[in-house]
């Protein structure tokens, strides 16, 4: 087996906005459990609590805690994109004054 050493120089920037835009969605969903449930809880123990002067909150809680959910989703998604246009952006240019990364593939 030979060990070939590759140089990173260059990395497209949609392609990389693409994979930080999946990698958002993947923690907009882990962010959005978290959101969900603190919402639902949050709200059905105010509701529960009997300080809420109108009845249906703890149906609204519900409704909020989906809402968050997605949400975060949608956020995570565009937040992915963004970072990694700009971070392509970046890397692209710092590979232009230094070289870019060393990999040693088999």
């Amino acid at each position: 087996m030979t060990k070939e050493t590759i140089e990173i120089r260059r990395i497209e920037i949609w392609s990389m906005g693409k994979i930080c835009a999946a990698l958002g969605v993947i923690w907009g969903i882990i962010g959005g459990l978290f959101a969900a449930v603190g919402v639902f809880v949050g709200g059905s123990a105010a509701s529960a609590s009997g300080t809420l002067a109108f009845p249906g909150f703890a149906a609204l809680a519900g409704i909020g805690s989906i809402a968050a959910f997605f949400i975060m989703i949608i956020l995570g998604a565009i937040g992915g994109l963004i970072a990694g246009i700009i971070t392509a952006i970046i890397y692209n240019i710092a590979a232009g004054w230094t070289g870019g990364i060393k990999v040693k593939i088999k």
